[in-house]
């Protein structure tokens, strides 16, 4: 297959700590890709580098170009989206105000992403004129997902998606992840602490630990593994 996002020799830090030492990591295209780890394993630290947000060393590459030395918002124009922990909705502005600050690039042809991802979260169409910061945690996260989506990028990376949610909401949630991946082809990179359900929706997956990688393989091997079992799983 071939890797829409390719990561090589990845370092990077913050000041004088350098968190991500030679890290390498792929994702093909169509793929779903989980990174499991402690915290502080460099998990964060590596979407943010990816997406350009911190400096970095070693090279990336996006769809086969090498964007290592590109600015965040030139990854966003070339179709790298970025959900980052927390969901960084805004909270004052409406949903629809939301989504369209999501939809920048689309200059006009807002409506029809507008009806897309409404038909995809029915909620959030419920919810079209209420002010984000109001809505449910479930209902944040699933506009976050949405005005990422807005611009129909290539790829996404997704920073703890279930942080802070109830399990049946984020079991939903997974639900519309694997739907979007399976509908419009759209790679992910999630980072996630719930192992259980992100491996099961996924293609492979990362164990990483101190800043680099430690395990790697198919999603379905490493649901079978003891180790991340005892680790990610409680059992």
């Amino acid at each position: 297959m071939t890797a829409m996002l390719e990561a090589t020799g990845l370092t990077a830090g913050y000041g004088p700590i350098s968190v991500l030492e030679d890290l390498e990591i792929h994702v093909d295209e169509g793929e779903i890709v989980v990174v499991l780890g402690a915290n502080g394993a460099g998990k964060t630290t590596t979407l943010r580098a990816l997406s350009g947000l911190i400096g970095s060393k070693g090279r990336v590459r996006f769809g086969g170009v090498d964007i290592s030395r590109s600015k965040p918002d030139a990854r966003a124009k070339m179709g790298l989206g970025h959900i980052p922990e927390g969901r960084g909705t805004f909270p004052f502005l409406s949903v629809e105000d939301n989504l369209r600050m999501g939809g920048h690039l689309l200059k006009g042809r807002e409506r029809h992403a507008f009806d897309t991802w409404f038909e995809l979260f029915p909620i959030l169409a419920e919810r079209r004129k209420q002010a984000a910061g109001s809505l449910s945690g479930g209902e944040q996260q699933m506009l976050a997902v949405a005005r990422a989506l807005m611009n129909r990028p290539k790829m996404l990376l997704l920073d703890e998606p279930s942080m802070g949610l109830a399990p049946m909401v984020t079991a939903s949630l997974f639900q519309k992840i694997e739907a979007i991946n399976q509908q419009f082809g759209t790679s992910m990179l999630i980072v996630e602490q719930n192992a259980n359900l992100s491996l099961k929706i996924a293609t492979r997956g990362y164990v990483l630990e101190s800043g680099r990688v430690v395990l790697h393989g198919k999603a379905a091997d490493l649901l079978d593994d003891d180790g991340i079992r005892r680790a990610y799983l409680g059992s």
